[in-house]
């Protein structure tokens, strides 16, 4: 409980803001058996309790903790009366059958570019920036963003990671430039295997939103639809990547999906 209630109080200094863990974090039973305790006693100070267990993505099966998992699911199947649990997940579809199939989905849109201009000009998500390095103008952090301004906070390298991604889709569009896909495949990973490349997929299905809406725009429809399906085909890689699948061999297997996406 000290340790809650220390993020609570981070948290609260901060705005509201808050880092987002980084690749290597998971959830494991221990979490879920706090959440269980914690469940199972009336709220203190408000009529209601709720849970709000972020990247649900992240929930570890582990071995011998089948009784801790079948309580959680019958938690989420009946939860008591006087409490909501929200899991959120920027990957749905590595959420375990079992519980997807207890919850309403519920989709958050990308914010419109005003939207994130308005988030960006506040002074606390200023301070955050600047913390995390940030020296380009409010232009730049929108187009980074791509509807999604947490991407800016999430990560000291946004920057880099955007212009990875940059790289991987304009060698990806490009029929003749082979050489480039293959030192960029071997490149992939070298640094913070794990969180450094799913930042950079996450950042390249940003960049691909835009490219569809760019396309729509200039009543481009078969361009916008492959930029669709290359989403799909990036959402299939960032899968591969929690399954700690060598990131050199998902960057590869990308830009063949990509390269038949976008040249036949």
């Amino acid at each position: 409980m000290a340790d809650y209630a220390g993020a609570i109080a981070e948290r609260a200094g901060d705005g509201g803001l808050y880092q987002a863990p980084s690749g290597s974090d998971a959830i494991f039973v221990a979490t879920t058996r706090a959440l269980l305790r914690i469940a199972a006693m009336s709220p203190a100070v408000a009529a209601r309790k709720v849970f709000v267990i972020g990247d649900a993505d992240r929930m570890v099966p582990q071995e011998g903790s089948e009784a801790a998992a079948n309580a959680f699911l019958k938690l989420l199947e009946e939860p008591p009366a006087d409490t909501t649990i929200i899991l959120t997940s920027s990957v749905p579809g590595m959420l375990l059958p079992t519980i997807r199939s207890r919850v309403v989905a519920v989709r958050v849109p990308y914010l419109p570019d005003e939207a994130v201009r308005g988030f960006l000009s506040d002074p606390l998500a200023q301070a955050a920036l600047s913390a995390n390095g940030w020296s380009r103008d409010t232009d730049d952090a929108v187009s980074l963003a791509g509807g999604a301004p947490g991407v800016l906070l999430g990560t000291a390298d946004a920057s880099g990671s955007a212009e990875r991604a940059q790289r991987i889709l304009a060698a990806a569009m490009a029929p003749d430039r082979r050489a480039e896909r293959f030192a960029l495949a071997l490149s992939a990973g070298a640094a913070k295997a794990r969180s450094g490349f799913t930042e950079t997929l996450d950042a390249l299905v940003a960049a691909l939103h835009r490219e569809a809406r760019k396309s729509v725009e200039a009543e481009a429809p078969q361009r916008a639809l492959a930029a669709t399906l290359a989403i799909d085909a990036v959402d299939r890689a960032r899968t591969r990547a929690w399954a700690n699948v060598n990131p050199q061999l998902i960057t590869a297997s990308l830009f063949d999906d990509l390269s038949r996406i976008f040249h036949g």
